[in-house]
């Protein structure tokens, strides 16, 4: 059942692109920036003059995941470049750093994000049982918060708890 669960619900892929520029060029307040293009999402960085780009979904993945991490930056770059009337070589010039993080190919997440096809909403819980030493935890084993970090957050308690339980009954015996 574990094994049908893993196959069945849905991966989504995204990527996100950290860009750090020597000087910031975008609105002091911007929260975040969405647009039609294939980078499709822009938000602040924590750190000082950081942008971060955020995509995913078969147009965007179509257009940017064959590229390589620097074509990539390049491309994306070029688009902020038209959202905010500043010349690709101007803006090019500003960036100090990129790093370009693709959660398909993560070793430990191998995906973004789940989501449930028709008919395997119930397989979240298969997915999130114990199979006796080994406790699951994550977005995607939560009943109603998967695909959220919360939904991650809430998990990761729940695993704990049953490691907890798990233990206690080892010493008990």
């Amino acid at each position: 059942a574990k094994q049908q669960a893993i196959e069945r619900l849905g991966r989504g892929i995204t990527t996100t692109v950290y860009l750090r520029f020597r000087e910031r060029f975008w609105p002091e307040k911007m929260a975040f920036l969405f647009h039609s293009m294939s980078s499709q999402c822009f938000w602040p960085g924590r750190s000082q003059n950081v942008l971060t780009a955020y995509f995913g979904g078969a147009t965007a993945n179509a257009e940017l995941l064959s590229l390589n991490d620097e074509a990539m930056t390049t491309e994306i770059v070029r688009q902020l470049s038209i959202i905010f009337s500043r010349s690709a070589a101007e803006l090019q010039a500003l960036l100090a750093s990129s790093e370009v993080h693709r959660w398909d190919t993560d070793p430990f997440a191998k995906m973004a994000y789940s989501y449930c096809p028709v008919g395997t909403a119930p397989l979240r819980s298969e997915l999130g049982a114990p199979c006796g030493a080994l406790f699951f935890a994550g977005e995607a084993t939560h009943p109603t918060k998967a695909s959220f970090a919360h939904g991650a957050l809430e998990e990761g308690e729940r695993a704990a708890d049953e490691v907890l339980e798990f233990l206690r009954g080892k010493l008990q015996a």
